[in-house]
This record gives C-alpha cells, structure tokens and sequence, in this order.
C-alpha cells in the first residue's frame, strides 16, 4: 500500500534518481508511488536558480553567443574586466536587446536540470531539485496548515495512528468516535476539521459516506427586511390612501433582474402620463436605489421631487 506523505528520505531518493537521470515512471516504482505523486514533487517543490557555470556569469539572453555590445549600464563605476557585456552577471538587467531565452528540455519531464549534460557549461537559468530546500518547504507548508488547531504535534500523531486503520477498514467516523469515547478527547467536527485542512493522512477520498456527497450548494437569498419596516407601508394601507386621495399622480417603481448577481434596470413609470425612467445598477440593493432618487432629487431641486413622486408602488424587494 503507498504512503500519503514523501519522507526526507524519500526525497534524497528523488533527487539521487534525478540525477542518474531516472524518468518518473522509473522514480515512482523506486519509491512505490504513483507517477503523479512524484511529478507533483518536482514541480511545486524544485527551486529556480539564477546562476552561471565554471568561467561565466549568468546570462539567459537569446543573443548572448553573438552579442558584441559593450558599456550597455553606463555606469562610470563599472570595473570593465569585459571586453562584451555579455560576460557580465548584470548585463541582462539594463540591456535594451535582452529576450530571454529558456531552455527546451525544461519543457519535457523531468522538468528539472538536475541530470543535465550541460548543466556545467549552461548560463541560462536552472530549475533544481534540492531535497533539503523541499522537505523544508514541506514542513512550513506542513506548520501553516495547522495554524488553529489546538491539539499538540503529539497528540495528532496518536490521534492518527488510531483512527487511520479503523477508516481503511470502512468505518466512518461517527461510528469510531462513538465506539472509542473513551479514547478519542475530541469531537467529530473537530476531526473533520482535521481532515479537510490536511493535518491527519486520512483523507476525504477514504472516507465511505463523505466522498458519496456532493457539497450543498449555497442559495443566494435576499436581505432580511425589518417588518416594522413595513408599517403603514402595507398594501392595504396603500388602497386606503388612494381611496382618500383620489386624485394624486401614483407613481409604480420595480426591479428588472437579468442575470443573477449581474446588473439590474431601475424602473420608474408614471402611470398618468405613461412615462418611464430607467436606471442601470450594478447591484440589486438599496444604495443603488438610493443613489438613483438621489440624482433626481439633484436635478429637479427637493421642492419639484416631492411634487412628482406624491406616492410611489413597489413590492417587498429588500432593495425597496
């Protein structure tokens, strides 16, 4: 059966593997791993160099063979050992012809250069399989996940080595917990909490309830009005001011929704005359509502604005 995590060892092979020049396949057959383990290792975890070989400084310009430029920085304070400045480390940051220039075998596996017949005469820049530099990288990655949790390192290890065999024998772990309250001091949410941020081996897949799930999808639902809000703003209350003002201009105002979270018309029809505004938002809520009657109110002056809005329809939108 393969192990969830690589070891440092594991990646001292890795690296000594590299170097003799192993494909991934060969790697992973080494290690007992699935190939994709080991191209995810060396792609995340290798580490780029900046830097020349034996003689030559670091130089990854496409012309950097042909190039006969000279006194490219302008800096009075430069030595001049160079005839060209392509022999110098800083001729790639001040060079207006520089273009880079990358190195075809990166683009194939093992994506590293670490078994490279060129590597000591190659100026260009390296990508680097180092296994101290990757288990390091490991362990803080390791360290951050684990932020919050409030179990010693020592206590997660136990806690691990409990429950992983009990899940591979198809146990969940509601049934686990509840069979070992005496051995397990923490909840079931908590060892949830554990598995989903990484700091235990087991994992959602060997769960056999979890991974039958689909995550619930999560319903946009519309602001929560305050109902004393709504009083003497009803319907009905409505019907009883036109009842007594029958003669007063109403004016009907709506929400015209396209996409869901997407831009929304403001509609202001003047039922008398059979006139409408028309208002583009960026989003369904009450400042953008707001801002709209703002602008009226700015260009028709607050004595005209209360003349032609006397009463005003809506629904209950949350934006009203």
């Amino acid at each position: 059966m393969m192990a969830k995590h690589l070891s440092y060892d594991d990646r001292l092979d890795i690296e000594k593997y590299l170097k003799s020049n192993y494909s991934l396949s060969e790697i992973a057959r080494e290690l007992n791993r699935h190939k994709s383990t080991i191209s995810r290792e060396i792609t995340i975890r290798s580490r780029t160099v900046k830097k020349g070989c034996y003689g030559r400084n670091y130089n990854a310009c496409i012309h950097r063979y042909s190039c006969e430029s000279d006194r490219v920085c302008s800096d009075k304070k430069c030595s001049r050992k160079y005839k060209h400045c392509k022999f110098c480390g800083r001729c790639n940051d001040y060079c207006e012809y520089f273009r880079v220039d990358h190195c075809e075998k990166l683009q194939s596996t093992p994506y590293v250069c670490n078994g490279c017949e060129d590597r000591r005469r190659c100026t260009l820049t390296k990508f680097i399989y180092d296994a101290t530099t990757a288990h390091k990288s490991y362990e803080e990655l390791l360290v951050e996940s684990r932020i919050g949790i409030e179990s010693s390192p020592e206590e997660i290890k136990k806690l691990d080595e409990f429950i992983k065999p009990l899940v591979n024998n198809g146990q969940s772990v509601h049934h686990i917990l509840v069979n070992n309250k005496d051995k397990i001091m923490v909840s079931e949410k908590t060892i949830y909490k554990y598995i989903e941020i990484g700091a235990l081996s087991v994992k959602n897949i060997d769960l056999p309830r979890k991974v039958r799930y689909r995550p619930r999808r999560k319903v946009q639902r519309g602001y929560k009005v305050d109902k004393k809000c709504l009083e003497g703003r009803r319907y009905d209350d409505y019907l009883a001011f036109i009842e007594e003002n029958k003669d007063i201009s109403v004016v009907q105002m709506d929400s015209v929704e396209g996409n869901k979270g997407g831009k929304v018309l403001l509609t202001i029809h003047f039922v008398d005359v059979s006139f409408m505004l028309m208002f583009l938002r960026d989003a369904n809520d009450a400042k953008s509502v707001e801002e709209c009657f703002q602008m009226i109110v700015d260009a028709s002056g607050s004595e005209y604005y209360k003349r032609l809005f006397p009463v005003i329809l809506t629904d209950n939108g949350s934006e009203f």
